[in-house]
């Protein structure tokens, strides 16, 4: 037999059947890396070669260069066409470990087995120009609104508006402007954490937004008073959705030095059908209350007291996916009443949970009240109640469905009607023309006389007593609006 092994060959006369027993006999030692061909198994005849290639791995460290990624971010108050570098981007570096397989020390194989970025990359930002021609309008207040991923602000005049941000990484989970304006909380995405909440003054031209040092936030909002804000928190997860809920309720204030005290209003919870969700809550106009909706449940939260109190239970609505309904909460301005959705039981064969029936419905803190104001109104219909209109007038702004046993996927008609459900009036768009997508995004001025409604991605403005409409913006970026006066 010849056998072939580290570059030499060995002729051998034996005696045994295979080729195992052969390098045995030969005194051949086999490693667990290298080959043998045949394979030490296989019987062998007299003439055959039995041939060894010797096998090593070793792991070695390269470092490369990682490339950046391009982004455009429209901006209105650029004309149009115009492009400007926002951002340079600059490549960021990664180590890269492999695992390479030598056979006679000739290299046959190379693994990654890790991947360590070292430094992230810089994106490059290119701001191009989407400046409109639309006819400023006078604004009462400050408006804040996310258009491409970016804080806004409109104030005095539709057209005297300015970027507050220009990461183009807002989330929206938090996005709240203070009762007079002046600050913005609003959230960003983050590598590391599900976001991180930032603040920003909106009456400082240029002032850079800053870190509150608080993660995982799914909710924010000012008080009334405008001295603290309520916020409620996750646990950032690998799976879809990317978040499980605490479902807690604190209460923060910011100290001079920018640090935040925390003080608990509810304890974290599983409690409820759907809980890894979360809830949307609302201040009360006068700070004595938190609203609170679950997939089931409407209650409030006694701030002083720190106590929950539970208004309204019905069957919550199965998705059969991994989002999850919750109905929105809008309070009347005199901290009276919740206007919200409900989801109603059909009774006819189809399970409670499975029912496509929800209510638009108004109750009274005390529970003394509870009244359904617009039937079928879909679960997106996000009923809004105006502020006080003349001292006392107030009204009820909604969306309805067009096609309300649909209402997932329907599109929405927005009417106005009054606190007590009649009077209801079309307010846009009007007929033949395509309706809002599912949750219509309004908000009310302060005066209560006009509302502010994205539709396309832009901004338009309605005057209540007329109808008139007036679009604001262009850039077709549109997705969510606050108005402070």
């Amino acid at each position: 037999m010849t056998v072939v092994a580290d570059g030499q060959e060995r002729v051998l006369m034996v005696r045994e059947s295979t080729v195992g027993q052969i390098l045995i006999q030969a005194g051949v030692t086999v490693g667990p890396l290298d080959r043998v061909s045949p394979d030490t198994w296989e019987l062998v005849h007299p003439g055959d070669t039995i041939t060894i290639t010797r096998g090593r791995e070793e792991f070695i460290e390269v470092e490369k260069d990682l490339p950046f990624a391009r982004e455009t971010v429209h901006n209105e108050a650029i004309p149009t066409g115009e492009q400007r570098l926002a951002q340079k981007g600059e490549p960021g570096q990664v180590r890269i470990t492999y695992r390479v397989f030598y056979a006679d020390d000739v290299e046959t194989e190379r693994v990654e087995v890790r991947r360590e970025v070292i430094q992230e990359p810089v994106n490059e930002i290119i701001v191009v120009g989407t400046q409109s021609n639309f006819a400023s309008v006078p604004i009462t207040g400050t408006v804040a609104y996310i258009s491409n991923g970016n804080a806004w602000i409109m104030r005095q005049t539709s057209g005297n508006r300015r970027a507050l941000t220009s990461w183009s990484d807002l989330d929206g989970r938090v996005f709240d402007l203070s009762p007079d304006g002046q600050h913005l909380l609003f959230t960003r995405t983050d590598k590391e954490e599900l976001n991180s909440l930032w603040i920003v003054t909106t009456t400082v031209l240029g002032e850079a937004p800053a870190p509150l040092g608080l993660e995982n936030l799914l909710y924010a909002e000012w008080a009334p008073d405008g001295q603290k804000f309520a916020y409620s928190t996750a646990e950032h997860t690998g799976a879809r959705p990317g978040w499980k809920a605490n479902n807690d309720l604190l209460l923060a204030s910011i100290e001079p030095d920018g640090a935040i005290q925390s003080q608990e209003l509810l304890p974290s919870s599983a409690e409820g059908a759907f809980s890894w969700w979360g809830r949307n809550y609302a201040w009360s106009p006068d700070g004595k209350y938190i609203a609170y909706a679950r997939p089931d449940q409407i209650g409030a939260v006694d701030v002083h007291l720190k106590l929950p109190i539970r208004l309204v239970e019905f069957p919550e609505y199965n998705t059969y996916s991994d989002w999850i309904w919750t109905s929105s909460l809008s309070w009347s301005p005199d901290s009276r009443f919740i206007v919200c959705t409900i989801h109603k039981a059909v009774n006819q064969g189809i399970a409670d949970q499975d029912s496509p029936v929800f209510d638009v419905e108004a109750i009274a803190l005390d529970r003394s009240v509870h009244v359904r104001l617009v039937r079928d109104a879909g679960m997106w219909a996000g009923a809004r109640w105006s502020p006080h209109v003349n001292g006392s007038e107030s009204f009820i702004a909604y969306g309805l469905a067009q096609q309300p046993r649909e209402s997932d996927r329907s599109r929405y008609i927005l009417f106005i009607m009054d606190r007590d459900g009649s009077n209801s009036e079309r307010l846009y768009p009007p007929p033949g023309e395509m309706g809002l997508t599912a949750s219509p995004q309004i908000a009310w001025s302060p005066a209560g006389r006009q509302l502010l409604l994205i539709h396309g991605g832009n901004l338009f403005l309605l005057e209540i007593s007329s109808g008139f409409t007036r679009q604001l913006t262009g850039d077709g970026g549109a997705t969510l609006l606050r108005w402070q006066g």
